[in-house]
This record gives C-alpha cells, structure tokens and sequence, in this order.
C-alpha cells in the first residue's frame, strides 16, 4: 500500500455501450489538470448514478435543475440542450414527469422561436429531433398516444429526406410509430 499517493489504475475494460457513455465525460474530467478538475452537476451526477446511488444523483439532478436559467430573450442552444440534458438525467433515474416537465419547457421555447430567418433554431444540431424522439417516448408510455404519435410523425416529416447521419432517428421513429398503431 501506497501511503500519500495514489496509484492509478488502469480502467476497466469496458463491456457496453452504456458503459462508455458514462464513462466518456469522467475520462475527459481526468485528463484536465488538477486545478481545472472541478465535475459540474452533469458530470456529479453520472458518477452519482454509476455508483448506484439514487438518492445523490437525484439530489444532483434537484441541484442542476435550479442552475437551469433561460436568457434575457427566452432562448439560447446552451439553455436548449441543458433542458434536453435535464429531461434525460430524469429518465435515468426513471422519473418520467420530471422528464415530461423539461421537455414541454423546451417545446415552448422552440416552438415561440420563428423558425423563419432564425439562426438559433438552425444552431440546434440534431439533438433537437433526438429530443421530439424522447418526447414522443415519454408521451407514449404515459398513455398519450395521440401526442408521442405527433412527435414521432414531426421528426420524420422533417428528416425523412435529411442527410445519412441522421436516418437512425428516422428509423426509430418510424420503428416506434409502428409500435403505437
């Protein structure tokens, strides 16, 4: 035993795909140096949750949510995708009205921005339809299928045509689509 050092380890093979996406930001978070090295509630939360423990990644999460401010003109794509983030931190800890509450906030905002002439909408990038996805996903599994059939049916109308790195979401759009019908 090593006394007032730390021995580094090499890490573990890595067995899943979920694994890694965990993983990801903690091997970012390590390769910083020491004084940059200070994990934000994102990063808090995901050890929190590989860890196990529920009650401190909600906890982080309840922390995170309240960090959570829109700009003075109501929308930004930083504000945006922590929403989106948010929305997907509460399906992980299998809370699905917090999820719905996040994304119907995100809704509002995209849907008061004119699309017309608005660069910030086009800043999105493609999780805005991996967010319609999830909606559609959460509305589904509450009983409303009418409005995850919506959000399925917007994605595809939009992407249908889109470039190839976007068609796995049109795939499992319409993959979920059929599941509803």
């Amino acid at each position: 035993m090593l006394v007032g050092r730390v021995r580094r380890l090499p890490p573990r093979p890595i067995d899943s795909a979920r694994a890694r996406l965990i993983r990801a930001p903690l091997d970012s978070i390590a390769a910083l140096p020491r004084s940059a090295r200070t994990p934000g509630p994102p990063e808090r939360f995901q050890v929190a949750l590989a860890s196990g423990d529920t009650g401190a990644a909600r906890r982080v999460l309840a922390e995170y949510d309240s960090t959570i401010t829109p700009q003075a003109n109501g929308f930004s794509s930083a504000f945006t995708q922590e929403l989106f983030g948010s929305a997907r931190m509460h399906l992980a800890v299998h809370d699905t009205a917090g999820a719905e509450a996040q994304l119907a906030k995100l809704e509002r905002l995209v849907m008061k921005a004119p699309f017309q002439n608005n660069f910030a909408i086009a800043s999105l990038g493609p999780w805005l339809g991996e967010a319609w996805l999830l909606a559609g996903d959460v509305a589904a599994a509450r009983g409303r299928r009418a409005e995850g059939d919506g959000m399925y049916r917007r994605l595809i109308g939009l992407w249908e045509g889109g470039d190839p790195d976007l068609q796995h979401l049109v795939r499992d759009a319409q993959a979920h689509l059929a599941l509803l019908r």
